[in-house]
């Protein structure tokens, strides 16, 4: 596949040579240098303002231009018919999430396209056809009040479990508005919590209380458009009279309040100051006073489990005399915590290698579900305490070299969705037992393409800086090594998203089954091995990531 790659796919988080790209389209700026410095100054930075109406008349002129090029070309009304009837297939496997003892999801296809909230029984789910029943007809909704509501979820009771907070969006934007919802009588409760347009969040702090972060007026928003101010409202009480929990610094980027609360029904407030993107200051509500944790800004307090606070470590930890290095999970009891927020004393549950990511953390009756990437492969561990307050963990048998989710836990039960999917490979949905590792398949999407003359394989570039960078290769069976092979390269690296193996659905019909390549790199910036290689492409050392990328387009020349 010498000199193969006829396309380079980049995402919005890595702009590779954005600037070069655009030379010809943008509005040309005289070029003069920062005072001082001789620096140039750079003529297109008011394309950095996402509202500034020359940046957004720019990329409406470019997306047009795109748009007529794209449509031009004679395959493009049959290429477009198929990907739609991929993309808008009933086969789907609905995602799914427990509680109590149904199963809820939410489901847009061309009938309903504003979606169904609905539930059933796991058993009726595990049927060729279960029986549906529907909680809230968004669509309905959005026709009887003249709004085009959009559902962006909901923060549920976990106390009473009978009451929601549903959050709609009008079109699709970022503001919401919140309404109480009653999951017994499937309506909206008459006199019930009612938040106005505006982005706000909410927690439920017991069964008559929320604790709301909103606009509540001058100086409550942060620079960057989030709430600021944390206030618990009483069922009834208008929100004027709501009483404030705690306040940020204009400073912040936001704040926000979170009420964790394990299966044997102990329950923890977190305030959670976002100092930036990365960084924040959690707080542990006691006795109705917000008091800090002594944790690294760069870390993540994910639930609680049998007592102890699940936190994801981001950045090495100095504490009690030893080191807990970036990327572990530790446990903190949450009366020791109460007692004293500023002397924690963690127990590690799970310590990364070098080449594991942590993923996701889940939470069972019994048990805390670890998942992670080794090597980019998904991986799923259960793990549990010791007697001594020590913690173990067992591998659960899945699929290998696969991308591996668990979608959805049950804290009344020990059991778990998990999702398994390929480049070659669609989706299947099972329900495991984590006690017992018994997995028992429900669903799977119907194939979108033959994968039988396709192969998948794994190779590693190594990089400026002498880092090695894995990426995938997908690829005809019988493709020639003569560079006649079209290839796309596609990579992500930003945000510690990890970039990992997925059902290539519509590529696969229309790129592979025509004989092209697909390449996946795993550049750094996202979270494939952890905090370490999102961090490695931060701010200065951003250069690394498109070096990454560059290095596998080198050697797939050189190897291929």
């Amino acid at each position: 596949m010498k000199h193969t790659i006829s396309a380079l796919l980049l995402s919005p988080g890595l702009m590779l040579g954005a600037t070069a790209a655009f030379a010809d389209s943008t509005p040309a700026t005289p070029s003069t240098s920062v005072p001082g410095t001789g620096i140039p100054e750079d003529s297109r930075a008011w394309m950095e303002d996402m509202n500034n109406p020359d940046a957004l008349a720019w990329a409406k002129a470019e997306t047009d231009r795109s748009t007529a090029l794209l449509q031009a070309d004679p395959r493009y009304p049959a290429l477009l018919a198929e990907a739609t009837a991929i993309a808008e297939s009933k086969d789907r496997v609905p995602g799914v999430s427990f509680r109590g003892d149904a199963v809820y999801n939410f489901w847009q296809d061309a009938d309903h396209v504003q979606g169904l909230w609905r539930t059933t029984t796991l058993a009726s789910f595990a049927k060729d056809k279960p029986d549906w029943q529907t909680v809230l007809d968004v669509d309905a909704l959005a026709k009887a009040e003249g709004v085009k509501w959009v559902f962006k979820g909901t923060d549920c009771d976990e106390e009473s479990r009978r009451h929601c907070v549903v959050h709609l969006s009008n079109g699709g934007e970022d503001a919401i508005t919140l309404r109480e919802f009653d999951l017994k009588t499937r309506a909206f409760v008459p006199g019930g919590f009612t938040l106005p347009r505006g982005k706000q969040s909410v927690t439920w702090a017991d069964p008559q209380t929320l604790l709301v972060a909103r606009e509540w007026g001058p100086d409550t928003m942060s620079a960057a458009g989030y709430p600021l101010v944390v206030k618990s409202l009483r069922r009834g009480q208008p929100l004027d009279q709501a009483h404030v929990v705690f306040q940020g610094d204009r400073t912040d980027m936001s704040v926000g309040a979170e009420t964790l609360r394990d299966a044997q029904g102990r329950q923890a407030v977190v305030i959670v100051r976002n100092r930036s993107f990365f960084q924040s200051e959690k707080y542990l509500l006691v006795d109705g006073q917000p008091r800090r944790l002594d944790l690294p800004q760069k870390s993540s307090i994910h639930g609680l489990h049998d007592g102890q606070l699940i936190v994801e470590v981001k950045e090495d930890w100095s504490v009690g005399g030893a080191t807990i290095g970036q990327g572990s999970v530790v446990a903190l009891d949450l009366a020791a915590v109460s007692a004293d927020p500023s002397h924690l004393r963690p127990v590690v549950v799970y310590a990364p290698t070098s080449r594991e990511g942590l993923t996701g953390l889940d939470f069972t009756r019994h048990h805390l579900v670890i998942s992670l990437t080794d090597n980019v492969k998904g991986r799923v561990y259960v793990a549990d305490r010791n007697a001594d307050g020590t913690w173990r963990r067992a591998l659960l048998q899945l699929p290998d070299n696969s991308n591996i989710t668990v979608t959805g836990a049950d804290r009344d039960h020990d059991r778990i969705f998990v999702t398994v999917a390929g480049f070659l490979d669609p989706l299947t949905l099972s329900v495991v037992d984590t006690n017992t590792g018994t997995v028992e398949k429900l669903k799977s999407t119907p194939p979108q393409f033959d994968a039988s003359k396709a192969v998948v394989e794994q190779h590693e570039a190594v990089s400026s800086d002498g880092t090695r960078v894995p990426y995938f290769v997908v690829r005809p069976r019988d493709v020639p090594f003569d560079g006649s092979t079209p290839t796309l390269l596609y990579a992500y690296g930003g945000f510690e998203v990890p970039m990992l193996p997925r059902y290539l659905g519509a590529t696969g019909k229309l790129w592979l089954g025509r004989g092209g390549a697909y390449v996946l790199a795993n550049i750094r910036g996202g979270g494939e091995f952890g905090p370490a290689w999102h961090d490695a492409g931060l701010k200065t050392k951003r250069q690394v990531i498109y070096d990454d990328f560059v290095a596998v387009g080198r050697d797939l020349i050189a190897t291929s």
